[in-house]
């Protein structure tokens, strides 16, 4: 459950000098306060920051992706005239959450935003949402938890392993269940500012 003392705003960061944040992670700590500027440079990342009362509390970047699908998972997801050699995506490249707002449902608070962002401000076409995630037990679970399904077992002894959610069962949500449009109406206040 998120944090009800936390007012949360999302906006794409702009200013990429002089940046201090900490989530505890050395490789997301370079990535936010040295390379995401030169990935917005050459146009391969956009980072976002989260604030609480002007204060950043969580950073993450997007870039456009697809995903690869298995003919088995294929056949599960999609009717005959909807197979494709690849899906669009946008890819969860880093996520960090400041060190003292960790475990308080920030990161959970970011997944659903993203998964209604892509339903209802799906500009270009957006089927799934992915993340190649550190392949460690606590981080595995958080994405589970967040309703991310592994892609495939090949990876299960990489460094990281690829994750996805069909955002599909997300829009049918939205349409069919009112708690899902009221949420979707919070978001579309948050999205004003993204």
């Amino acid at each position: 459950m998120p944090d009800s003392s936390i007012n949360l705003q999302i906006c794409k960061l702009t200013d990429y000098n002089n940046l201090k944040f900490d989530c505890n992670d050395n490789d997301l700590n370079e990535f936010f306060n040295k390379d995401a500027g030169l990935y917005k440079a050459q146009l391969l990342a956009v980072t976002y920051a989260c604030k609480n009362k002007n204060q950043t509390i969580a950073m993450f970047s997007l870039s456009n992706d697809n995903l690869e699908l298995s003919n088995r998972k294929k056949n599960k997801l999609f009717i005959e005239k909807k197979r494709f050699r690849s899906y669009p995506a946008v890819k969860l490249c880093r996520l960090g959450i400041s060190t003292k707002y960790q475990n308080r449902g920030i990161g959970t608070e970011i997944i659903t935003f993203l998964k209604y962002f892509f339903i209802i401000k799906n500009k270009t076409g957006c089927r799934f949402l992915i993340v190649d995630a550190y392949n460690t037990p606590r981080v595995i679970k958080f994405y589970k938890k967040n309703k991310f399904i592994l892609l495939t077992e090949e990876d299960k002894n990489k460094k990281t392993r690829s994750l996805y959610i069909d955002l599909i069962n997300y829009h049918e949500a939205i349409q069919s269940n009112p708690e899902s449009k009221k949420l979707s109406k919070k978001i579309e206040e948050i999205i004003e500012n993204f």
